[in-house]
């Protein structure tokens, strides 16, 4: 009972600090047509209308921003033949969060982590992670600053020899988007294992 009035309270003072976080922007993604992936001049553009950019394939970004510049992004959008999607109501991955993260840094900071006993690989520093410190401060960081999946796929296939990637969650998004990158690699869907072994 205490730890579940603990949990109750830690959840109720997280929440009134980041009250309004909605309010900001929201984080989208935008992908470009199979055959014209994202460009270096579209790369510096989303830079002038200062907008922070995951890179998740060539031609799937996520992209945490305030409103009034992801507006500019739709209307190019349209232009491109881009597809946008709203992926979270808040802009996670960029700088616009940063002051919230900040209001609950030290709550973050407090949830005890332990040394993973299955290897994390972070797609923020694009390296492998064991510090359990280490593994806190790279969560508050990969809030705020944008993720490179793409990169980190081809790090762990060429640097680590992985070569089996399995999607635990809920949708299909990542064998989707292991086909845009460029590695050979399998891809499997969690369920389909689970399924396998009963």
């Amino acid at each position: 009972a205490y730890g579940f009035r603990q949990a109750v309270r830690n959840h109720v003072n997280f929440t009134k600090d980041i009250d309004g976080i909605d309010k900001v922007g929201k984080n989208i993604g935008v992908a470009a047509p199979r055959d014209q992936p994202f460009t270096a001049d579209d790369y510096a553009w989303f830079e002038e209308i200062a907008v922070d950019v995951s890179h998740l394939t060539p031609r799937f970004l996520n992209i945490g921003g305030r409103f009034r510049e992801l507006e500019l992004i739709e209307v190019r959008a349209k232009e491109r033949g881009w597809r946008t999607m709203t992926i979270l109501d808040y802009p996670a991955h960029s700088r616009y969060i940063l002051p919230f993260v900040e209001k609950v840094r030290i709550n973050v900071l407090e949830v005890q982590t332990k040394a993973p006993t299955i290897p994390i690989f972070s797609s923020f520093s694009l390296k492998p992670l064991s510090d359990p410190e280490e593994i806190s401060r790279e969560f508050i960081l990969s809030i705020t600053q944008t993720l490179h999946w793409d990169a980190a796929v081809v790090k762990l296939v060429q640097d680590h020899g992985v070569t089996r990637f399995v999607n635990i969650g809920p949708c299909r998004s990542l064998t989707a988007m292991m086909k845009d990158i460029p590695v050979v690699v399998e891809t499997v869907e969690a369920d389909a294992l689970l399924s396998s072994n009963f």
